[in-house]
Formats: structure tokens, sequence, C-alpha cells
């Protein structure tokens, strides 16, 4: 796995007696009962934000459910989730926040190299906030007051 990305680590529960208090997370990590695998749901979501070079030899879900030991239909029933996309989302904006760098880097080295691309320099100023879209309408047959008074005059004369 490529640096930025970082896959949970699975750690033994270490169990406090009485009662977790309100503001405590648990990671329930049960086989097989239907009870909930938050770190690898965390996991999950993280995978699937990678790109599939990122995601080393854990390319498909069928290779996670075998590596996190979780059934491929729990991911698929996480995958439909109602937030777990928004979820994926977040991370994925997170994970590329931080390439902001190196993208910024490349734009200017395309934009400074042979054969510039003009796409590639608009991007790049248009990031940087020297460059912004705008429109101009242009009239090309404005209307003069006089030329006004000459179309009234005639269309009076047919109403008549």
């Amino acid at each position: 796995m490529k640096k930025g990305m970082h896959v949970a680590k699975k750690i033994p529960l270490k169990v406090k007696k009485g009662k977790p208090k309100a503001t405590e997370k648990k990671t329930v990590r049960k086989k097989g009962n239907g009870t909930p695998k938050t770190a690898e749901k965390l996991d999950f979501i993280r995978w699937t934000a990678m790109t599939e070079e990122e995601r080393g030899k854990v390319k498909t879900q069928l290779d996670f459910a075998r590596v996190y030991k979780v059934n491929d239909s729990t991911l698929s029933r996480w995958k439909s989730a109602k937030n777990f996309w928004d979820e994926v989302r977040k991370e994925r904006n997170s994970y590329w926040k931080g390439k902001v760098g190196e993208v910024m880097n490349g734009l200017f080295k395309s934009c400074t190299g042979v054969g510039v691309k003009g796409q590639d320099a608009k991007v790049f100023l248009q990031a940087i906030g020297e460059f912004e879209e705008r429109s101009v309408t242009v009239n090309e047959n404005p209307m003069t007051p006089e030329r006004r008074e000459q179309i009234k005059q005639a269309t009076a004369k047919w109403k008549k």
C-alpha cells in the first residue's frame, strides 16, 4: 500500500470491567453472528476509496473479504448502506487534499514544458486564482434613438 492511505491494524480489544462510558467507542470484532465489525467496515471504506494501484495485493472485494475474514455479502450490504458512499467520498477528499501540491507541481511542469496545452495552463491559472471564466455579450447592432423613431413612424402608418 502507498503512503497516505492507512488501513487500521487489527489490535485485540482491552475489555474494561463495568459498562462503557457514553464517550468511549468500542471496536467490535465478532465473527459469524451478524454483529457489526466497526474496524473492518472502516478499513473497507478506506480500501474502497483507494485507487487500484494503492490497493496492493488486495485488488478485489473478494480479496478484501478473504484477508479481513469478512463475508462478501457483508461487504455488499455495507456498500448498499445509506451513508457508505458519503463516507468513501470523505475519505477520498481527505486523501486527495494531501496531493494538491503534487498536482500543482505536475500542472506547472505541464504548462512550462515543451508543447504546452492551453487547457493545462488554464486549469493551473484557475487553481491559483489568476484566471476566471468570463462571458461578454456584444450587441453588434445597437439601436439608436433615431432608428427607434424611424421604426415607430413606419409602424404607425401600418396601424392606420
